[in-house]
C-alpha cells in the first residue's frame, strides 16, 4: 500500500502497473476505497477492541503468572532443572 499526495498518485499508479505482476488491480481498487470509506478503520478499532478484550481474559485466567503485555500475550514460563 502506498499513501501519497494525490498530485503524484497518476505516476506512482504507472509505476506500480509497470512493475508489478501480482497485484489485482480489483484488490488494490477494493483496499483504496476502504482506506477511503473508513473501512479500514473501522477493521483497526475493531481488532484493537478484540485484543483487548483477549487481553483480559488472559489477565483473568492467567492471574498471578509471569506475563508480558504487548500486542500478544506472553506467558514466562520457570527454567527447567
Amino acid at each position: 500500500m502506498v499513501i501519497s499526495p494525490p498530485r503524484y498518485r497518476p505516476e506512482i499508479e504507472r509505476a506500480i502497473r509497470a512493475t508489478t505482476w501480482n497485484t489485482p488491480t480489483l484488490i488494490s481498487s477494493l483496499i483504496c476505497a476502504w482506506i477511503e470509506d473508513g473501512t479500514v478503520a473501522r477493521f483497526e478499532t475493531q481488532k484493537r477492541q478484540d485484543a483487548r478484550q483477549r487481553q483480559q481474559v488472559a489477565r483473568e485466567v492467567l492471574c498471578g503468572a509471569s506475563r508480558r503485555q504487548s500486542s500478544r500475550f506472553v506467558l514466562r514460563l520457570a527454567a527447567a532443572g
